[in-house]
């Protein structure tokens, strides 16, 4: 399995290296810092105090080189519960409103010993129309027993925004999540999740966002093996774009 995810990240280099050959670039910055009440990950509650998520990303030519991490934030104990770094490449099939794209995520777990880094490949498309349809498949490629979920995760979602002054958006959005025994042993519709979300556009390349998310678990086995209860999310956000 190492040698597929090492030729994984061969392939992915080799494409960087060929697109930067043929084709002239421009390299996009991104960052966004959150701060959540608590951490929420596919209907798994990860840590229920407030989290700061730090991310940073490098876009060119459809492809994103990243790095995204959460640090649980109290007054007597701080600490980074995950890092993640992933990669990904999106495209546009020619003359159509269909979007696919796929990548490679690598977890970082700092709190565990040992067992602690799991790998990731995810594959999707999506339709630019009306509410944005899409469709995402995670398949975690680590065993269980070594730290991994080894098991899919699939996320279907659609939302639609609305302007209500220039600088001014709402949106809303909604996912839903099959989990195929990732990190459990059930399987099943795992977690409905209806958002709200602000922005505000300050200045030309800073936008500042305020999201409530409701994650509610759809299927009670699923809910007793992840451990977890439905959760209320509150996030604020600063974003570079």
């Amino acid at each position: 399995m190492k040698n597929i995810i090492h030729l994984g990240i061969t392939m992915w280099l080799l494409l960087l290296t060929a697109v930067q050959a043929v084709e002239e670039t421009t390299l996009t910055p991104k960052g966004k810092l959150s701060f959540v009440n608590k951490f929420v990950w596919r209907g798994f509650n990860l840590n229920d105090n407030w989290n700061i998520q730090p991310e940073f990303s490098i876009e060119m030519a459809g492809i994103t080189l990243g790095y995204w991490g959460s640090y649980h934030w109290e007054s007597d104990e701080s600490y980074y519960n995950e890092h993640d770094i992933y990669i990904g490449y999106e495209w546009a099939y020619p003359d159509t409103v269909l979007n696919f794209k796929v990548g490679y995520n690598y977890y970082k777990f700092p709190l565990l010993l040992e067992d602690n880094e799991t790998h990731e490949l995810w594959f999707g498309a999506d339709l630019d129309i009306l509410f944005k349809p899409s469709l995402i498949l995670f398949v975690d490629v680590v065993d269980k027993d070594k730290g991994g979920g080894d098991g899919e995760y699939l996320i279907a979602s659609i939302s639609h925004e609305w302007k209500l002054v220039d600088e001014v958006a709402v949106m809303l959005d909604t996912t839903l999540g099959y989990n195929y025994k990732q990190y459990i042993d059930e399987n099943g519709f795992a977690d409905l999740v209806p958002s709200v979300t602000v922005s505000w556009a300050l200045y030309e390349h800073f936008i500042i966002e305020a999201k409530l998310s409701y994650s509610y678990l759809l299927d009670k086995d699923i809910q007793e093996a992840m451990n977890s209860d439905n959760e209320f999310i509150a996030m604020f956000s600063v974003k570079m774009v």
